[in-house]
């Protein structure tokens, strides 16, 4: 069965912020911009 996560919107100010945080570190990998091993490389 496949959780259902709660919305963005009822997150804290915090909570947002870090998930922006780890969505920033991501993104080039999103974009097909980095593959990981550089991504992971580079934190």
């Amino acid at each position: 069965m496949k959780e259902e996560l709660p919305l963005l919107t009822s997150y804290s100010e915090d909570q947002r912020q870090k998930a922006m945080n780890k969505y920033r570190l991501i993104a080039p990998y999103l974009n097909h911009e980095k593959n990981l091993k550089t991504i992971v490389v580079v934190q």
